[in-house]
C-alpha cells in the first residue's frame, strides 16, 4: 500500500499526541499507536477536503467515495454493497454509487472516502 499521490497538498493527521508515523501512512489504514484511520486533509485548486482510506470489504451505505480521475470536490453517495456472484465477478463486491452507477472491486481494494472539508 502507497500514501496517497491523487492531491495537489496533502497532510496525514490522526489522534495520536506526535500524528501519524511514516510507517502507517505507508503501510496501514490505521494509525499504528491509536488505531484510528489516517485522515488526508488534502486541497486542490483552492477546495479543501477530509479523506480516509478504507478498503472496500468495509465500506457500508452512506459513504461518499471519491474516484480517481475526479475532481477533489467530486464524490459519490454509496447506496448498496452486494456481492457479486456471476462468473466473471466471483469473489467482487458491487458498489451503488450515486451518480455513477455500479462500480465492482475486490474486498481488498483501498477505496477512497470523503469524511468532511477543512
Amino acid at each position: 500500500m502507497t500514501s496517497s499521490t491523487y492531491f495537489e497538498i496533502k497532510h496525514y493527521k490522526c489522534n495520536c499526541t506526535n500524528g501519524p508515523t511514516e510507517e502507517s501512512i505507508e503501510n496501514s489504514l490505521l494509525c499504528t499507536d491509536c488505531n484510528e484511520h489516517i485522515r488526508i486533509y488534502a486541497e486542490e485548486s483552492g477546495e479543501r477536503c477530509i479523506f480516509v482510506r478504507k478498503m472496500a470489504k468495509d465500506i457500508v451505505n452512506g459513504d461518499l467515495v471519491w474516484l480517481e480521475n475526479q475532481k477533489i470536490n467530486e464524490y459519490h453517495e454509496v447506496l448498496g454493497v452486494n456481492t457479486l456472484n456471476s462468473k466473471a465477478d466471483v469473489g467482487k463486491l458491487g458498489l451503488g454509487l450515486k451518480g455513477y452507477g455500479q462500480k465492482k472491486v475486490t474486498p481488498e481494494d483501498i477505496i477512497i472516502c470523503r469524511i468532511g472539508a477543512w
